[in-house]
């Protein structure tokens, strides 16, 4: 997921610039401003990582709404269950600023213990 964050800059600013591309403008003035937009990645993390341990594997972190839809989605031993479910669903509205993003913390834990995946 991307995020378009609008900046001011002079108009050799070009769409994708990076804001570490940019350097400093300090003593610098152009007399031609526009608006201009730089493409970040929004990355959405939680307070605190879940531990899990899909199967035989060895225990990894998953550390956001993002890496938790990720391993529901390619990763889960069964697709099918209440909590799987809604923690897949609370996973999408909390990457698209619908729900509170602990509140996907919360039920994607509730679906690790369902699965007894919680290490």
């Amino acid at each position: 997921m991307r995020t378009m964050i609008p900046c001011w800059r002079s108009a050799s600013v070009h769409r994708g610039t990076t804001l570490a591309s940019l350097g400093s403008t300090t003593g610098k003035r152009s007399s031609v401003m526009r608006n201009e937009i730089i493409d970040l990645p929004y990355v959405v993390t939680w307070h605190m990582p879940v531990r899990i341990r899909a199967g035989l594997g060895l225990a990894e972190n998953v550390r956001g709404p993002e890496e938790a839809l990720h391993c529901l989605t390619y990763r889960w031993p069964a697709s099918e269950g209440s909590c799987f479910d809604a923690a897949r669903r609370k996973c999408v509205l909390a990457l698209e600023k619908r729900a509170a993003c602990e509140d996907a913390r919360d039920i994607f834990v509730s679906a690790a213990i369902e699965a007894r995946m919680l290490a």
